[in-house]
């Protein structure tokens, strides 16, 4: 597992369900995003069993890009407002998590390894929404 997140708090909360796993942290650079962090991820992307993106800034869509020819393996959390991920159709697995906290963190992994049951719905319908540009 290669968890991609600017949030050491949130590697740790995956690290205590899903040991072994390894972390790319990328920094907190709100609308931007790191040729080296980039170029890190596409190294990685091939040889990782599966792929957790922490989307946290829209400088955190670049990553989310790079990945799409390993989208069968990509999970985004959000901690941004997910309407953003419209933009992403091939984004299969995402959860919301509204918040930058332990807690928050720990019940996005909860919901990941089985422990949480997500039955809230997001309050947002994007049927008929349009796309518009890029993020």
């Amino acid at each position: 597992l290669l968890v991609v997140t600017p949030y050491n708090e949130f590697f740790h909360s995956v690290t205590a369900q899903f040991p072994g796993a390894r972390e790319l942290d990328y920094n907190y650079d709100f609308f931007g995003s790191n040729k080296q962090v980039r170029d890190r991820l596409l190294e990685l992307a091939p040889g990782a069993s599966r792929i957790l993106l922490h989307l946290v800034t829209p400088g955190g869509y670049d990553y989310l890009r790079e990945l799409e020819p390993w989208k069968d393996k990509v999970t985004v959390v959000c901690s941004l407002s997910p309407v953003p991920l419209r933009k992403f159709p091939w984004v299969k697995t995402a959860i919301a998590i509204f918040g930058t906290d332990s807690d928050a963190f720990d019940a996005g992994v909860g919901v990941l390894d089985g422990q949480v049951d997500p039955t809230a719905k997001l309050p947002l319908d994007f049927q008929g929404l349009p796309v518009g540009g890029s993020p």
